[in-house]
């Protein structure tokens, strides 16, 4: 891990949009991707031995286990940032994004200049979910 440096952990179901996120994050001085997995029973443990800042959750493979994953981790460990991502945000499914108490909910159609100053304002305590509403 790189001292001062934004710590990201990356979890969707699809391998290429983990990659393609990752790629586009290397661009970004201040920020390490840390890992980027798929939503399965050892993801807490991984989370546990390197805990990062900031977690990316795509919702669009199951919503239900993706809401269920930002829930434990925020149990777990309340100062991990949640950036929930989806490529059909919905008002139903903001709600639920808010009660897993994501710290921000954006489309899939973000710019990657868009995700990384997400990153960086959740980072440092602000919940931009707060503007979606």
């Amino acid at each position: 891990m790189e001292e001062g440096k934004i710590q990201v952990f990356i979890i969707s179901q699809q391998s290429l949009f983990r990659q393609g996120i990752q790629l586009s994050l290397s661009e970004a001085a201040d920020i390490q991707v840390l890992s980027a997995a798929a939503i399965d029973e050892g993801i807490l443990s991984q989370i546990d031995t390197l805990p990062p800042d900031v977690i990316l959750i795509d919702i669009d493979g199951s919503p239900d286990q993706g809401l269920t994953l930002a829930r434990k981790i925020k149990q777990h460990s309340p100062s991990i940032a949640i950036v929930m991502l989806s490529s059909n945000p919905s008002d139903e499914q903001l709600f639920q994004v808010l009660k897993a108490q994501a710290a921000a909910y954006l489309s899939k159609e973000v710019t990657a200049e868009q995700l990384i100053d997400a990153i960086k304002r959740v980072a440092h305590g602000e919940h931009p979910i707060n503007e979606s509403l």
